[in-house]
């Protein structure tokens, strides 16, 4: 004699949501960062011929969630396109201590390149629900 046992279901009921939009236009270089973080930046070699390699180290730090975090193309940020090649090609960050790190290799491209320009990063503060910006701190000094 076989017995059937009845597991009783319930349906659960949708949880509700308001979702609101992003104020428009979003600033140039707006590339999908949600929340505040801090940058710091690093370059090696900075004494090289045009060409040569150099490595850019971008470190995204104090944000809530750093995996979500993506380096936008280089050349689509003010003064990097007509003084350096810069591969299409981006690694992908990797995690270290809560801190995302990028490395993106660059070559000047003419002499007299004498500097290379500062990274700065549009995000949105959900805080705040405004747009706002960071600007890559030079590392270690």
């Amino acid at each position: 004699m076989s017995r059937t046992t009845k597991i009783g279901s319930t349906k659960a009921k949708p949880i509700r949501l308001k979702v609101k939009s992003l104020p428009m236009p979003p600033p140039p270089g707006f590339s999908g960062i949600f929340g505040v973080c801090t940058l710091q930046l690093e370059a090696a070699p900075t004494d090289v011929q045009v060409g040569d390699p150099i490595t850019l180290t971008l470190r995204v730090k104090d944000h809530a969630f750093p995996e979500s975090v993506e380096l936008p193309p280089l050349l689509n940020l003010p003064g990097f396109r007509g003084l350096f090649d810069i591969p299409e090609e981006r690694a992908p960050g990797r995690l270290e201590n809560g801190v995302r790190i990028f490395r993106q290799t660059l070559r000047p491209i003419r002499e007299g390149v004498r500097s290379i320009p500062p990274i700065e990063l549009s995000y949105f503060d959900l805080d705040s629900a405004a747009f706002g910006k960071v600007r890559a701190e030079k590392f270690g000094g």
